[in-house]
């Protein structure tokens, strides 16, 4: 391959960074959609287990669903449609991004859901994914005629529509408003300050912007690790949808951007608290099935492409 110049790969790098879904190829013949496309079904219902389907066997949180490839538009199942013909919650997956918080917000609720994986074409999403939205962005969902993006909406959609608000701390909560700062400062603070991280490393920028840059992730880890100091989890005693938003960009995100968490023992606890409920290691079982989690000090390997 041929290197890009580095003004042309930290254009490149940050969209990456924020994650939107862009169209670098024509139409996908249907001959390769195996290659990246595979759909999962979870849902509830496990009373008819007798009656598979060919195509698609009925799962539900908390038990294995099966993998499908070679047939990416049919994926419905005679055995579970009447239990789940009220609620039809489909996520789309790419894989290695943060569309991982659906499944993981999914499994903790009980809710039933399909999935659908997409792999990287190589580094970003295939066309097919930035058309399911105006977004083009990861994650996506689908709940009936509702096309859904954002991270935080879909969590809070799910959490109030499907849910009853659970995860969520209401406003009689004495923890509500640190639990509302920590659930938006993930996206709204932290992941823009690591977006931009990671343009300006990967394209070996350096000087003032890089220094200030690295200090805003730098104070963003120091501030979430001193939260974590007296508390077992960002909203406070109880686990909520805050801490589903705040495990990505210091797990996954580290094969984007380098990040040694180390000096902040309390983050690393608590990732390792969050990393052991059931509901996380059947999510990620399900949508990363290939990938090893990122949720020690130590940080991965970088992809090859971030690599200078």
């Amino acid at each position: 391959m041929v290197p890009a110049s580095s003004e042309n790969r930290l254009m490149s790098i940050c969209l990456l960074a924020s994650f939107p879904v862009l169209n670098l190829a024509g139409p996908t013949s249907r001959l390769l959609w195996p290659s990246w496309f595979q759909c999962v079904r979870s849902d509830l219902n496990s009373s008819n287990a007798g009656l598979e389907s060919s195509i698609l066997t009925s799962g539900h949180p908390g038990r294995d669903a099966t993998l499908l490839t070679d047939s990416p538009h049919s994926i419905s199942n005679p055995a579970s449609e009447s239990a789940t013909a009220a609620m039809t919650i489909l996520i789309h997956h790419l894989h290695v991004s943060q569309s991982e918080r659906i499944p993981w917000l999914c499994e903790e609720l009980g809710l039933p859901y399909d999935l659908k994986l997409y792999s990287r074409a190589p580094l970003l999403a295939p066309p097919e994914y930035k058309a399911l939205h105006p977004a083009g962005s990861a994650p996506t969902i689908q709940d009936g005629d509702l096309t859904m993006a954002e991270s935080g909406a879909i969590v809070t959609y799910l959490c109030h529509k499907h849910a009853g608000g659970r995860l969520f701390l209401g406003p009689a909560d004495p923890e509500y408003p640190h639990f509302l700062y920590w659930f938006h400062w993930v996206n709204g603070t932290f992941t823009p300050a690591l977006a931009r991280a990671m343009g300006l490393a990967s394209s070996g920028q350096t000087g003032p912007m890089a220094d200030m840059t690295r200090a805003r992730v730098a104070g963003g880890l120091a501030a979430m690790d001193a939260r974590l100091r007296d508390n077992e989890y960002l909203g406070g005693k109880e686990f909520s949808a805050a801490d589903i938003m705040a495990v990505f960009p210091v797990t996954t995100m580290r094969y984007f951007y380098s990040l040694d968490l180390s000096p902040y023992e309390n983050i690393l606890r608590w990732l390792k608290t969050v990393s052991q409920r059931e509901a996380y290691q059947r999510a990620m079982k399900k949508c990363e099935p290939d990938m090893e989690l990122c949720l020690g000090a130590e940080p991965p390997e970088l992809f090859a492409a971030m690599r200078r």
